[in-house]
């Protein structure tokens, strides 16, 4: 290849090459190579020293620990360093180095190429940043939905409430504040999306936190759907927080109620199982949200956790049932759905017993 088509080629990868003779301390460097680190083509630093004065400073030990290690080993090396041009912009460099022994296995030559990628790293972080953005809109989205689910429960206690003045709503008050409590609980959730993880989720007792969710249910749906409760057997723990337990049963239990639009049975079945072939083998507590509903047909069925995928219409969001996977995803468990139509739907949540 003649030097015009090489000094080509290496403009279009934005890569040029050098090779330094080491006993003689001589580098020699490509036209591109000097144009990537801003110099005049043709030009080239003064030896070892002069290419290591070119290495941003708080990389120029990590270069230097580099180059040292490859001449010892005699052993090629790959690395990414910055460097500073005269004009004080930093570019990034990927790095090759290759090593050149005599037959006395005596290092006379490194040589290799250097790479531009700033921009190339720059485009990665930017992408990272937009796919964090994403995600943390899409878990917002969620929590919004999850949200709009404990008002809806507000305001149709608050109806119950003011139904008949003379009868005694104590538990209905103390429903009330309760669902209160849980809304600012969301809202302190939604601001913790910009800090890090809080840490390890406390351990939950299933079968305390699903008789006091069902009373609640029970207040918000009234006598047109009922909502049943059957704990079978003592149950382990499960690493999750409350709140999260709660989003999964309000966006279960909900879709249910309106899989059943001229009411029905809800029920909840709490049990301990071993399971088998299916992610990792243990003990698992299961909890099945389980209607008499109109049921669904295999395309839906299989498309039911996809995020913005919904069967209501505008009036769904198609986020609920997204949210639910993630959390029992996160929590080490996983998720299943048995539905026919004209029969019903069970979804059964496994989360790993403690």
């Amino acid at each position: 290849m003649n030097p015009q088509a090489a000094f080509t080629m290496e403009r279009l990868a934005q890569a040029g090459t050098w090779d330094w003779d080491v006993a003689n301390d001589h580098l020699e460097w490509s036209p591109e190579l000097s144009r990537i680190y801003g110099l005049r083509r043709g030009e080239t630093p003064t030896g070892y020293a002069g290419f290591l004065s070119r290495i941003h400073p708080e990389d120029r030990e990590m270069t230097r620990d580099t180059v040292e290690r490859a001449l010892l080993e005699r052993r090629d090396v790959e690395y990414q360093h910055r460097i500073i041009r005269e004009d004080g912009e930093v570019r990034v460099l990927r790095s090759f180095v290759h090593v050149d022994c005599n037959a006395y296995s005596d290092v006379v030559r490194l040589s290799g190429a250097c790479q531009d990628v700033t921009e190339r790293n720059q485009l990665t972080e930017r992408l990272r940043r937009l796919q964090a953005l994403a995600s943390a809109g899409t878990i917002a989205a969620g929590l919004a939905h999850d949200l709009n689910n404990v008002v809806g429960a507000l305001t149709l206690l608050c109806s119950a409430l003011s139904s008949d003045p003379a009868e005694d709503n104590t538990q209905l008050i103390e429903d009330i504040k309760e669902t209160a409590l849980r809304t600012s609980e969301f809202t302190s959730r939604i601001h913790q999306l910009a800090r890090s993880s809080v840490g390890r989720a406390p351990r939950l007792d299933v079968a305390a936190e699903l008789t006091r969710m069902v009373g609640v249910f029970r207040g918000v749906f009234g006598e047109r759907v009922s909502v049943d409760l059957d704990v079978r057997d003592p149950l382990a723990g499960v690493r999750l927080d409350p709140l999260d337990l709660e989003r999964v049963l309000w966006n279960l239990v909900l879709n249910a109620r309106d899989a059943q639009p001229n009411g029905g049975v809800v029920e909840l079945i709490a049990e301990q199982v071993t399971v088998v072939g299916h992610g990792p083998s243990g003990e698992y507590v299961r909890i099945t949200v389980r209607d008499e509903g109109s049921g669904m047909d295999e395309y839906t069925a299989a498309r039911l956790f996809e995020p913005f995928f919904t069967t209501k219409g505008a009036s769904g969001t198609g986020l609920g049932l997204a949210v639910v996977h993630d959390i029992i995803d996160d929590a080490g468990g996983f998720v299943t759905v048995d539905s026919r139509r004209g029969v019903g739907t069970r979804i059964r949540v496994h989360l790993p017993a403690q």
